[in-house]
């Protein structure tokens, strides 16, 4: 968490609600202080999500960056 304020890009923050290692709670805290942040809820995986959801992971990255290019947002 100390290092969220020097963070400025936008980010798509995911998470499991029944995450057993990594608490809803802290995505959502993480979520609030990032500028722009908007959490997306993947249910059913736990932890680590890109490697037991790919597919998911996947389709949040690709309709962050369509929102990004659509708000003509600097993402790099």
């Amino acid at each position: 968490m100390s290092a969220v304020p020097s963070v400025r890009a936008p980010v798509p923050p995911l998470a499991d609600p029944k995450d057993t290692l990594v608490p809803v709670d802290t995505a959502r805290r993480l979520a609030q202080a990032l500028p722009d942040a908007r959490l997306q809820l993947v249910e059913g995986p736990g932890h680590h999500l890109p490697r037991r959801a790919p597919d998911a992971v996947a389709s949040a990255i690709v309709a962050f960056v369509a929102a990004m290019e659509a708000a003509d947002v600097n993402i790099s």
